[in-house]
């Protein structure tokens, strides 16, 4: 008993295996043919942008000096936590 993972449904005879690669290998050289003088160097326009490096315009980044997370925590606690954080859209929606 032969066993196979995937049955294949239909078979291409040698002669139309043989068809559709000539028409394959014909359709690249007909593609290699048209394009051949169409990408000459010479005949490209001069580019008119300049290349600049993201790299000109880096600023080093710098740790920037924070206060004690403790401390944040204490004060958000003593204006009333996460509930006074919820109620500043409100108050920006009011002043508009």
């Amino acid at each position: 008993m032969k066993m196979t993972l995937f049955h294949n449904h239909f078979t291409l005879t040698k002669s139309i295996q043989e068809t559709l690669c000539g028409v394959a290998a014909g359709f690249i050289v007909l593609t290699a043919v048209i394009f051949s003088g169409k990408a000459d160097a010479n005949e490209l326009p001069p580019s008119t942008h300049e290349y600049k490096s993201v790299f000109e315009s880096y600023a080093q980044w710098e740790w920037l000096d924070t206060e004690d997370w403790r401390e944040a925590n204490e004060d958000v606690g003593e204006i009333g936590g996460w509930r006074y954080y919820a109620r500043e859209p409100e108050k920006g929606v009011e002043e508009n």
